[in-house]
């Protein structure tokens, strides 16, 4: 995005200084598109933010499992070690 803000920065300032008869409709094409590019996003992010939330809600749930089986694990490990010896 900060990409093409900076392109249509600079081709404002080309225009400014040689302005042509299809300046205008250029650079109001290209912020028209920008506007609705912008918006496009800004809904797309608002409708699937509890997506996200809850994507992110199950990988935690999944890391804190793996981390209880992992405890399970190194305690059945550490017992097996032991009666080993």
């Amino acid at each position: 995005l900060g990409m093409y803000l900076k392109y249509l920065s600079e081709k404002r300032e080309d225009h400014k200084e040689d302005w042509g008869r299809k300046s205008g409709r250029y650079l109001n094409e290209f912020t028209a598109n920008m506007n609705e590019g912008i918006s496009y996003y800004q809904e797309m992010f608002s409708s699937i933010g509890d997506t996200f939330n809850s994507l992110k809600e199950s990988a935690i749930n999944s890391l804190n499992d793996a981390a209880v089986s992992m405890q399970k694990m190194g305690e059945e490990i550490a017992t097996l070690i032991e009666e080993k010896k």
